[in-house]
C-alpha cells in the first residue's frame, strides 16, 4: 500500500505542476485582454467628444482627430474669453470687487498680477471715489487652436466715463494671451485656464 502510494507521488506532482502553470497562464491571458481592453476603450473615449444639443441631450462625435477636438472646443474658449473680459473689465463703484474675484478664477497669474497692479495705481479707488463705471466693447476674437496651448487676441475698445452720462471716450483695447486646459469646477465651467495676459491699451484716468 505504501509502495503504491510512492509511485502516484511523481504523478501527482506532475498533475499539481500541470495545474498551476494553467492557472498561471489563464491569470496572464486575462490581465493581456483586461489591459488591451482598457487601453482600446481609452483611446476611443479620448477620440470622441460628446455634443450638447439645444434640449440639454448630449450626444457623442466618434473618430474625432485633435483638430476636431480643439475644433469643437473653440467655442468654449470664446465663451470663456468673453467671459472673464467681461467679468474683469466691465466694473463699476459697487461691483468691481465681486465681479474681480469671480473673474479670477478663469485667469492665472498673470491676471492677478494686473489686478494688484491697478489697485497699487489707484484704479480701483478713482471708480469709486468718482462714481465711474467702466466699459468694454469687445469687437473680436482672434484664436489659434491648432496647437496647444491655444493663443488668442482680443481687440476691443475700453471707456471708463461718469455713471448716468454716454460713452464719450473710447480707447483701443487689445489682449493676447495663452489657454490652457485644466479642471472643469464650478467657478471654471470650461476648464480652461488663461496664461501670460498681457494689455495694451492707452486709457489713462487723470
Amino acid at each position: 500500500m505504501q509502495l503504491n502510494s510512492l509511485k502516484d507521488i511523481p504523478s501527482s506532482f506532475r498533475t499539481a505542476k500541470l495545474a498551476i502553470f494553467t492557472s498561471l497562464f489563464i491569470t496572464i491571458f486575462s490581465c493581456v485582454c483586461c489591459l488591451a481592453w482598457t487601453y482600446l476603450q481609452t483611446t476611443k473615449f479620448l477620440n470622441s467628444v460628446f455634443v450638447l444639443n439645444l434640449q440639454g441631450e448630449s450626444f457623442s462625435v466618434k473618430k474625432a482627430t485633435q483638430y476636431d477636438l480643439n475644433k469643437l472646443r473653440a467655442p468654449e474658449m470664446k465663451h470663456h474669453i468673453r467671459m472673464f473680459h467681461d467679468k474683469f473689465w466691465n466694473i463699476d463703484q459697487f461691483n468691481y470687487s465681486r465681479r474681480i474675484n469671480a473673474s479670477l478664477s478663469l485667469i492665472g497669474n498673470s491676471g492677478k498680477e494686473l489686478y494688484q497692479t491697478l489697485k497699487a495705481s489707484g484704479h480701483f479707488n478713482k471708480l469709486r471715489y468718482r462714481n465711474l463705471t467702466q466699459h468694454l466693447e469687445v469687437d473680436s476674437i482672434l484664436l489659434e487652436y491648432r496647437e496647444r496651448p491655444y493663443r488668442a487676441v482680443v481687440f476691443g475698445k475700453l471707456s471708463v466715463f461718469q455713471s448716468g452720462n454716454e460713452f464719450s471716450d473710447y480707447k483701443p483695447f487689445i489682449s493676447k494671451f495663452d489657454l490652457n486646459n485644466v479642471a472643469r469646477t464650478n467657478d471654471n465651467p470650461h476648464g480652461l485656464l488663461i496664461t501670460k495676459y498681457s494689455v495694451q491699451t492707452n486709457y489713462r484716468m487723470d
